[in-house]
């Protein structure tokens, strides 16, 4: 029976330690900062960020700037799961003003 390589299959027996971490970073609407820092290939097993300040900020790359990349209006949340995996660290901007502050949760193996 062929696998479908969008499942991971984990074998009988198979142990895994999965860590957790959760913070908090304040965003400005100069430069961007690192929320999640990269993971080696497969050590991220997820993270959820949520936006808790009063404007809009935006994730992505080092090079994220306002008005590009995934935009996280305030309350909203975004999650990293196995349909969007990335290993990559993970930056944001906010639309405007200080100390924004980005909460976030992550789980990894070592």
């Amino acid at each position: 029976m062929p696998v479908n390589p969008g499942i991971v299959v984990i074998p009988p027996g198979y142990n895994e330690t999965v860590y957790s971490i959760a913070s908090s970073v304040n965003l400005n609407n100069i430069y961007a900062v690192m929320i999640l820092g990269a993971r080696t290939r497969f050590t991220r097993r997820g993270a959820v960020i949520c936006n808790d300040s009063d404007v809009t900020v935006y994730l992505g790359t080092d090079t994220i700037t306002q008005g590009k990349g995934i935009a996280l209006s305030p309350g909203e949340r975004y999650e990293i799961n196995w349909s969007n995996m990335s290993h990559d660290s993970l930056y944001g901007i906010a639309a405007s003003g200080s100390d924004k502050r980005i909460t976030y949760f992550e789980k990894y193996i070592l």
